[in-house]
């Protein structure tokens, strides 16, 4: 087996760690006979289903916009730090990694509700909201009413005005200059009596996070950024194609599950160019590795010089959490 053939498009160490890498994995992480379950057809259907793709976890080097719906003077975009979390205005620093976006939506939601109430931007009123509006000299003004789904309150004398994204000051300053065309010196105070929590949302502006990995016989071994649908086919042609010396009916395909652990299938890339066989689609972490030769060949050679081509702090480095029990699947 030529190795050193498969350095020529990128750095040595670079080179070994995704191409022979993925290779110690299928090895280690599986039973010693190359081919085990066959995957049907129907199989790799339902892989293909969006609703088969676990939910996107946010990653660090992911950039991310916080988008507040009334407090956009606290919006704010940030990346992902290499720790796993993010520094934001009024709640200093937050885990973000490891959360759907949703999830961390709802962390910070809970973070700045507590924030807003105590911090020098002031709480916003929002829709939903339960206010009292008090004043001291007339007792008759005095009502409690809750903002309307579009943004208003109606009071006595001056009908409805504005209260959903004003602060309690400006709300209060509004409505005492209203009431002064009727009343001196209204002395009014708005007050919050239950309150919702702030409108946020998490919006994944950038993830360099959502990569896949091409080694072995193909003319480019390569990191691609995966943007839409990108089937494994797809992948292999957009790493240059394959060499001659690929052995395309027996192509690995290592996969994290939702659990972390390492899912493999062996896919027929020969069957999916015909026709007969659809072609799988890829997710983000998949590892595509197209082999020289037969499965049960590169066994005896990785197990005999493996220890040999790549250093021991590398083999320790890959995200992946192996199960010595998992199998390959074929795909045919």
């Amino acid at each position: 087996m030529d190795v050193s053939a498969r350095r020529r498009p990128l750095p040595t160490r670079l080179s070994l760690l995704f191409l022979v890498l993925p290779v110690i994995i299928l090895v280690s992480a599986c039973t010693p006979q190359p081919s085990g379950k066959l995957l049907p057809r129907e199989e790799v259907l339902a892989l293909n289903r969006p609703e088969a793709v676990p939910p996107y976890r946010l990653a660090p080097g992911d950039k991310i916009a916080i988008k507040f719906f009334f407090n956009k003077e606290i919006n704010d975009e940030v990346t992902i730090r290499p720790d796993g979390k993010i520094s934001l205005q009024l709640i200093d620093e937050i885990q973000a990694a490891g959360l759907t976006p949703d999830e961390l939506d709802r962390k910070l939601t809970s973070a700045f509700a507590s924030a807003l109430q105590t911090s020098k931007v002031g709480y916003i009123i929002g829709i939903g909201d339960r206010l009292a509006i008090k004043s001291f000299y007339y007792d008759k003004l005095n009502e409690e009413v809750i903002v309307r789904p579009d943004g208003k309150i109606s009071l006595q004398l001056i009908d409805e005005i504005q209260a959903a994204g004003l602060s309690t000051e400006q709300l209060d300053q509004n409505i005492t200059n209203k009431l002064k065309k009727f009343i001196d010196q209204p002395d009014i105070s708005v007050i919050v009596r239950d309150f919702r929590r702030p409108d946020l949302s998490v919006i994944v502006l950038e993830s360099p996070a959502q990569r896949i990995y091409i080694g072995g016989e193909v003319k480019v071994p390569s990191v691609m950024p995966l943007h839409g649908n990108i089937g494994i086919l797809d992948a292999v042609f957009q790493a240059g194609g394959s060499l001659e010396t690929a052995h395309l009916e027996n192509v690995a395909l290592l996969r994290k599950s939702a659990s972390g652990e390492a899912e493999i299938y062996s896919i027929n890339l020969t069957d999916i160019m015909q026709g007969t066989s659809p072609n799988l689609l890829l997710r983000p972490y998949d590892i595509v590795y197209v082999p020289k030769t037969a499965m049960a060949q590169l066994e005896s050679f990785i197990r005999m010089n493996i220890y040999k081509l790549i250093p021991p702090q590398l083999l320790f480095s890959f995200t992946y959490s192996l199960n010595p029990e998992v199998e390959i699947k074929n795909e045919k």
